[in-house]
């Protein structure tokens, strides 16, 4: 015999069922989320101190190559100022024939101007180098700003703050 009673109590269990089965589903949906949410913060902290290490790391190494820039720009010009000295004096001896010394002042002339074109390659080489190393640095610097959320962010303006 048929009961519209059952029918209403099954068609109510399926529904309470139902219901049931839809909350779990948004609950392990919220809760995977979450996970998600987290892992996703923990890769951009992460992110955010390797990113601010390389920075120190590469504005530390620019500043000792803008030193050595500073110390061999020191060290060329005394070299040229003893290629004047010694040109002084060449032409000293020269006036008092002594031709002897002036030609071992001209080798010696010779010996300071190679040494003086040497390290000027170097340090025109080098000085390219400590402009891309800030350059990079720069780049950094703005990567840290625009890919590392309100602490990036934060990080500049501390950053931008310290060099004022």
């Amino acid at each position: 015999m048929y009961n519209p009673i059952d029918d209403c109590i099954k068609a109510l269990i399926q529904y309470v069922l139902d219901e049931e089965r839809r909350s779990l589903r948004h609950e392990l949906w919220k809760k995977k989320r979450k996970i998600e949410d987290r892992l996703k913060t923990s890769q951009n902290n992460i992110r955010y101190h390797q990113l601010v290490n390389e920075h120190f790391a590469s504005a530390k190494m620019a500043n000792e190559a803008f030193n050595l820039l500073q110390r061999t720009a020191k060290e060329l010009r005394k070299i040229d100022e003893l290629i004047k000295q010694a040109k002084q004096e060449r032409k000293v001896c020269r006036t008092i024939r002594n031709f002897s010394k002036a030609d071992d002042i001209t080798r010696l002339i010779a010996q300071l101007a190679k040494i003086y074109a040497s390290l000027k390659q170097e340090r025109d080489s080098f000085n390219v180098r400590t402009h891309e190393l800030n350059d990079k640095t720069a780049e950094l610097r703005e990567s840290i700003r625009n890919n590392c959320s309100t602490r990036g962010t934060e990080w500049f303006q501390r950053l931008q703050s310290r060099k004022a």
